[in-house]
């Protein structure tokens, strides 16, 4: 999922199918290990070789319509060892010609000329879905379902939600894709739900909208309890047209908060000496001596017609932040979001739709193969945990970034763990 460069895409929905809600998975009762409680984990790099068992493979949700839009999947624990998983859902009707289109003030808010009709989300019912296990999975119920009206499905994605150490769900939004919307920052925003709570907090920004516009896709803790968030700004106020933000460069970001998210600092320097690395799309994963292996999808270069790559860095530790070093082409095809995943076992796993590989030094990877032999690919846009017992689970959705109707999606979770070769 990319920018609001195409802010006629979208997906939205609002009814559970029961029939779905309860699904047996692989794992026994477990809650997610999140990162501020990794330190199971080793301090030192893992030696040898690893192996993937015991896949399995289930949808966990299908919309009340077919063909559904269930979407832009995130996955986190709560403070009480329960499971949640976020996405978008849009129902209505298929055909454009039987359903509102968006209006042209609100087309007008993006500068951008109407996209296909197909891909016009403005009459259809678009909600972002919440629903919790309390039993590692085996079941799941709503956990609150909240309604939004935009042209394109993009601006409420749980994909960056995460859950704090006192129950409190942090979830980004991105103002960016709600442009018709007056009242709030044109620009990415953090959201509070404390608690019992029914109404999310007013916004936050992390940077000065009058300065600056970013994006946020992952917020993650790190060993030491800090916050870190990663996305990418662009050096350009918040209002200004997407043709004219096209024209200037993107910059990666690497945020980092001491306190939860209440205040935030700049986490990441690029050494001026770097080759061009046009933001985009990125994530990050602790190895065991706190530097972040970083994978990132970005372009092959500055110009405007540069074919998408995959890179991969070392981000390493700087006083309270990290520097990056080591910038090289990844072993990797182009893919959606890049999604990594530190395990307890000690090696970080890349997950994408061409499989999954792993390394034990932040640089240097391996195909994870699977036993009994399998040729295993994720689903799109994959989020990645892994429970108190070892198992990791893969979340995604059936499709890819698909018009309305174009595809019948669903929510899939994939299990398996990983062990170490004999």
């Amino acid at each position: 999922m990319l920018s609001t460069l195409t802010p006629m895409l979208g997906r939205k929905g609002r009814i559970l199918k029961p029939a779905l809600i309860a699904l047996l998975l692989l794992a026994g009762p477990a809650a997610v290990l999140v990162s501020w409680q990794r330190s199971e984990r080793s301090s030192s790099p893992p030696a040898g070789s690893f192996h993937a068992e015991g896949l399995e493979s289930r949808a966990i949700y299908s919309s009340p319509q077919s063909p559904g839009y269930t979407s832009w999947v995130g996955a986190w624990e709560m403070n009480d060892g329960s499971l949640m998983t976020g996405f978008v859902q849009a129902t209505g009707e298929v055909d454009p010609a039987d359903r509102e289109l968006a209006p042209e003030k609100v087309i007008d808010a993006y500068g951008v000329p109407r996209g296909e009709p197909q891909r016009d989300f403005w009459g259809l019912d678009q909600t972002v879905e919440y629903l919790r296990s309390t039993d590692g999975g085996s079941t799941w119920e709503a956990f609150r379902s909240d309604a939004f009206k935009a042209p394109s499905p993009y601006g409420y994605t749980a994909q960056a939600t995460i859950g704090l150490k006192d129950g409190t769900l942090l979830r980004r939004v991105n103002g960016d894709d709600l442009r018709h919307e007056s009242q709030i920052p044109h620009t990415a925003f953090l959201q509070r739900l404390a608690p019992g709570a029914e109404r999310w907090s007013e916004p936050q920004v992390l940077m000065d909208p009058a300065r600056r516009t970013y994006q946020l896709s992952r917020l993650r803790y790190i060993d030491d309890g800090r916050l870190i968030a990663t996305g990418n700004y662009w050096d350009v106020p918040a209002d200004t047209p997407l043709p004219e933000r096209a024209k200037v460069p993107s910059t990666f970001l690497l945020m980092v908060s001491s306190d939860d998210g209440q205040t935030w600092r700049n986490g990441l320097t690029i050494p001026p000496a770097t080759a061009p690395l046009p933001g985009g799309e990125w994530d990050t994963a602790e190895l065991p001596d706190g530097d972040l292996a970083a994978v990132f999808r970005t372009e092959a270069s500055t110009s405007a017609d540069a074919a998408q790559v995959r890179k991969q860095a070392l981000l390493e530790q700087d006083g309270e932040g990290w520097v990056l070093t080591g910038l090289r082409d990844a072993p990797f095809p182009p893919s959606g979001h890049p999604e990594l995943l530190a395990t307890r076992e000690g090696p970080i796993l890349h997950v994408a739709t061409s499989g999954v590989h792993y390394t034990t030094d932040g640089l240097n990877w391996k195909p994870l193969d699977f036993v009994p032999e399998e040729s295993y690919h994720s689903d799109y846009y994959p989020h990645a945990v892994q429970t108190r017992d070892g198992v990791i689970r893969v979340f995604g959705h059936v499709g890819g970034d698909d018009a309305y109707g174009e595809r019948d999606q669903s929510i899939t979770m994939d299990t398996f763990r990983i062990k170490a070769d004999e």
